[in-house]
């Protein structure tokens, strides 16, 4: 009586009944779950090889992560959860399959290369690579795959070291694609302000229709086996086989207004503390760039795109003027905005953009 024993009991009780509820909604949404095709268990796992019960316990996974409002982990090629519930006000407790939705979902175009078929006649579009070394050891990988892949394209090298330099131009001694430019700078700006400042002219000269960024991330930060996993994923989908370049070219080909291609990421990366530097860029370009709500971004900065798509970058002055110097902080600088801006950047230039995979093969 004194410690109102029945009221507590009655509380207990009560959460009982609530936990039994909130069990068999999920079971219910589990059921519905395994109908619908586009929830893909090993793209959200990371393209696993999953048992049926495995299957069943990466449902049960995913909408225990929903029901608390935590979608950092999009449940299928072309489709951000996060960006779908901020633009349309949905809050903890909801996932993508909810009554009110209408299946099939996308907030973005993605192709799945598994899927296309490459063109009888090759595209034969003008291409130039960039690719930034900071790390000497990437240059005879990224050539050799070149070469593997018969890409046949102009390949503009930054370097922030002489070692690094030597080291880039003897490997592009092997290069059988096409000529090879290459420059030293310091060690400034990762590989954005390279690709911004140093070839602007190359970029701009309408020599190329098409242009890749690459870089030879290690992400040394989180850990060098980290960034050798990252690195892999990102050339393997970017290029990988000659029939990918040729897949990736035929996509720009048969779409005019496409401006931009990069590998779809399972992992839904925010804003974190970029947003602010995000407003300082779209003021910095012309035309300016919407800041959307939640971005989707070629995540490690690695994409194909069209000369034209980006030509605003090219065209400012002292865009990038305030990058920070090294060491960089992991998050919250200009460049990690930057990031975050480019399929913004190419939308504010006329042109849209889209997502490849293999079959939602992840990382």
């Amino acid at each position: 009586r004194d410690f109102a024993f029945k009221d507590y009991v009655a509380d207990i009780e009560l959460y009982m009944q609530q936990a039994k509820e909130k069990v068999a909604a999920r079971v219910i949404k589990e059921e519905k779950l395994k109908k619908i095709s586009q929830f893909d268990p090993k793209f959200y796992e990371g393209n696993k090889r999953l048992t049926k019960e495995e299957g069943d316990l990466v449902r049960k996974l995913y909408l225990a992560r929903a029901e608390k409002g935590i979608w950092s982990i999009n449940p299928a090629p072309g489709f951000c959860e996060t960006k779908y519930h901020l633009d349309n006000g949905s809050t903890a407790g909801s996932a993508f399959l909810d009554e009110n939705v209408r299946l099939p979902l996308q907030t973005h175009k993605t192709f799945d290369l598994n899927k296309l078929t490459t063109p009888e006649t090759p595209v034969n579009a003008p291409m130039a690579i960039h690719i930034h070394l900071h790390y000497s050891e990437i240059a005879a990988e990224f050539v050799a795959l070149l070469n593997q892949c018969n890409v046949k394209a102009d390949i503009f090298v930054s370097t922030t070291s002489p070692e690094v330099r030597i080291t880039a131009e003897y490997a592009l001694l092997k290069y059988k694609g096409g000529q090879a430019k290459v420059v030293q700078n310091e060690n400034k700006g990762r590989d954005v302000l390279p690709f911004v400042e140093y070839f602007k002219d190359d970029f701009l000269s309408g020599k190329y229709d098409i242009i890749g960024h690459f870089h030879g991330k290690k992400s040394l930060a989180i850990s060098a086996e980290f960034g050798d996993r990252w690195r892999s994923f990102l050339f393997n989908t970017l290029i990988g086989t000659s029939e990918n370049v040729e897949l990736i070219q035929s996509l720009f080909a048969s779409d005019p207004k496409l401006g931009l291609v990069f590998a779809e990421d399972r992992h839904s990366v925010g804003w974190s503390k970029n947003k602010e530097h995000a407003h300082t860029l779209a003021k910095r370009l012309k035309p300016s760039p919407v800041v959307p709500e939640h971005p989707v971004f070629p995540l490690g900065t690695m994409f194909w795109s069209r000369a034209a798509a980006l030509k605003s970058l090219w065209l400012s002055t002292d865009l990038l003027f305030d990058v920070p110097l090294e060491p960089l902080k992991y998050d919250g600088t200009i460049l990690h905005a930057f990031e975050r801006m480019l399929p913004s950047i190419v939308e504010s230039n006329g042109y849209g953009w889209a997502t490849i995979h293999h079959g939602g093969a992840g990382w």
